[in-house]
């Protein structure tokens, strides 16, 4: 089609217009999905003070069953059901979670036995949710990066980068924005109105759309607020969970950042930097003394800025890694690998860390960082040693 400029008189070519109903769709899902992984992160915060040993056991019962779903059903499931109605059927179950810490507390004090059972069956079900829920927005993300791609021209790799920007930057804001939630719920005076909003939240973004999200966050037990009632004194709580919230501001500000940073030198030197600071993070604890001098904030600010700057890698360019190697075809088996690891970890730290010296920590999580970096140098190597190791053709995913 032509169109005629006026002042000239001569005729022009009509600019394409560009079909952006794919990014507008990822977005949605973004946000809902972020408003699922916010609720469950800020509630998993402080279920161990609220309800003691059951959340405790509630807490781990997620965790294992979270790694066994991602080792077992996760692909099957995402086969069967397809990435959206994963996404669905995965957040209406995860809320059954949340839903399962204000039944438990509506118990009676003597009632135990029946508070860890329902907290058990709780954790059950999330963790089976949160299982499938990542691997599914895992290849949501594949499929709609490709289709973005088409839609807009553009190569693979950059429709990957930016959406995984997009994404990375929204799941962080609004996990930011829902930590600290519980705290401005305060003044209410009951610890079921925090439980209410998030249970709200989680249905609508249930049956709103096709996304949530469950990476569970370790929960703060007796011993790990120790060194936070030290820095902070009687207001532990309230400054656990803003220096949590913390690493999640980090994390969504260095977004851009890590956008611009890749288009200089390359994502993996990117994601090498992210590692990298989950390192450092366990060198400064090594090199830091058992007495936190004053100011306290100032001394533990560090650790926090580190955690955020390397899950700032892990949100994003990673995911936009895995897109560029793994096609939509692999992608359900890729992202439960991530879940499977994730979850296994997160089981193994959270039964026990509580029983570790600070020292002793530190080294297991240094180590696992150093074996990540030297890992994923190797599987870089030999991504590019490989013919077509990372092409991502333009093949319509319909």
């Amino acid at each position: 089609m032509m169109r005629t400029d006026e002042p000239s008189g001569l005729s022009q070519p009509l600019r394409p217009q560009r079909d952006r109903s794919a990014y507008r769709n990822f977005l949605k899902m973004a946000v809902l999905f972020s408003i699922n992984h916010g609720t469950v992160a800020a509630v998993l915060n402080i279920s161990v003070q609220l309800l003691g040993d059951a959340g405790s056991y509630q807490s781990g019962a997620l965790y294992i069953t979270y790694a066994l779903t991602a080792l077992m059903f996760s692909s099957a499931l995402n086969e069967a059901l397809g990435p959206r109605w994963s996404l669905v059927v995965a957040a209406g179950l995860y809320s059954l979670y949340v839903l399962s810490l204000p039944l438990a507390l509506m118990l009676p004090p003597e009632a135990r036995g029946a508070r860890v059972a329902l907290a058990l069956c709780g954790g059950t079900v999330g963790g089976f949710a949160a299982g499938f829920l990542w691997a599914a927005q895992g290849t949501y993300f594949a499929l709609s990066a490709r289709r973005h791609a088409l839609q807009m021209d553009i190569e693979p790799a950059e429709a990957n980068a930016e959406l995984a920007s997009a994404f990375a930057s929204t799941f962080l804001s609004l996990e930011l924005c829902l930590k600290a939630l519980p705290i401005g719920l305060l003044p209410l005076s009951h610890k079921m109105a925090a439980f209410g909003v998030s249970a709200a939240l989680l249905g609508y973004e249930a049956f709103a759309y096709p996304k949530p999200q469950p990476r569970p966050q370790a929960p703060i037990v007796p011993h790990t607020l120790t060194r936070v009632r030290q820095a902070f004194g009687a207001d532990a709580v309230l400054a656990g969970s803003l220096c949590s919230a913390l690493v999640s501001a980090v994390a969504a500000l260095l977004q851009p950042v890590s956008r611009a940073a890749a288009k200089r030198v390359g994502r993996p030197a990117v994601l090498l930097a992210a590692l990298l600071s989950f390192a450092a993070l366990a060198a400064l604890v090594l090199a830091t003394s058992d007495g936190l001098a004053a100011p306290a904030f100032v001394t533990v600010l560090p650790f926090y800025l580190l955690q955020g700057a390397g899950r700032a890698g892990y949100e994003g360019v990673n995911k936009a890694l895995y897109a560029d190697t793994f096609g939509p075809a692999d992608s359900p088996a890729a992202f439960s690998n991530i879940v499977l690891a994730n979850g296994a970890a997160s089981a193994v730290a959270y039964f026990t860390f509580p029983s570790l010296g600070r020292h002793a920590m530190a080294y297991a999580a240094g180590t696992c960082a150093a074996v990540a970096i030297v890992g994923y140098i190797a599987a870089e190597v030999a991504i590019q040693r490989t013919p077509g190791g990372r092409v991502n053709p333009r093949v319509d995913p319909a």
